[in-house]
């Protein structure tokens, strides 16, 4: 959380796409999870503002559900190198 919180600042696009992204690949909804408009993120951004802490732990915790259901689907789990 340290490390996202720092590098925030100076990676504000990427935020901004992972979360267009969580949107249609993990079903993200920014109202339910309180997260800012893109226009209040870029309005954010320009006052050199950047996400806050629990913004960063919602958009974790969304990474990681999809990391979850992106392995679930695959056949990592069926190579014998892994599986071991």
């Amino acid at each position: 959380m340290s490390l996202a919180e720092r590098h925030a600042e100076n990676r504000q696009a990427e935020y901004q796409r992972f979360i267009i992204c969580m949107e249609s690949a993990a079903n993200l909804d920014r109202t339910m999870e309180a997260l800012p408009s893109d226009e209040a993120l870029s309005e954010r951004f320009r006052q050199g503002k950047c996400l806050t802490r629990p913004e960063l732990a919602v958009l974790l915790a969304y990474s990681k559900i999809f990391l979850k259901s992106q392995l679930v689907d695959s056949t990592v789990g069926d190579d014998p190198l892994i599986a071991r």
